[in-house]
């Protein structure tokens, strides 16, 4: 799968994880967080929400568990997910028939839940033509098909794809203090 200058850690795992990722809908676009136990220095462990947020030196989750999250006692819900990227980043909920559809200088974030629970955000940046990126847990950062890390009926949704996407936003207001990386 995917031969790239940004090797994927423990390729048989990631790839049974993510069934749907072949060639042709993934590239990847960093090399893995380094592991915990072999530290290379400089490194930050970061997260799929500090990514799209533009912070690589942080872990961000409402979970409360080795995480930064920007309001105390917040529950993990898409809701909460949702507040935080609307009163601290400027994005609003897509209206009806907006959703996933790319939209020429529009920046968006899909949400994606298991369970109930909110296990992943990835980023459709204006500047890549409607390609979808995400940090990719404690591995790669990559471009990807939305639908192609989503769990599909067939999967085993104990053990495979981040569940699926119920929200999407919008950026609509930049933050003054904001600097994305993924941003045009």
């Amino acid at each position: 799968m995917a031969s790239s200058k940004h090797p994927v850690r423990d390729p048989d795992k990631f790839y049974h994880s993510f069934p749907h990722l072949n060639d042709a809908n993934h590239n990847p676009t960093s090399d893995a967080t380094p592991e915990i136990d072999r530290p290379q220095k400089p490194y930050y462990i970061y997260n799929c929400f500090a990514f799209i947020v533009g912070d690589k030196k942080k872990f961000w989750w409402p979970d409360g568990h080795y995480s930064y999250w920007p309001r105390q006692g917040a529950p993990n819900t898409a809701a909460e997910l949702m507040a935080v990227l609307s009163e601290d980043y400027g994005y609003e909920e897509c209206e009806e028939g907006e959703h996933g559809h790319f939209e020429k200088g529009v920046q968006k974030v899909a949400i994606f839940v298991k369970d109930g629970v909110p296990v992943h955000v990835a980023i459709q940046p204006t500047s890549r033509n409607g390609e979808w990126c995400s940090k990719m847990g404690y591995n790669i950062d990559m471009e990807h098909d939305l639908r192609a890390i989503e769990t599909h009926p067939e999967d085993d949704p104990d053990k495979q794809g981040y569940g699926v996407v119920t929200k999407f936003m919008k950026l609509v207001k930049r933050r003054a203090s904001s600097k994305s990386s993924t941003s045009s």
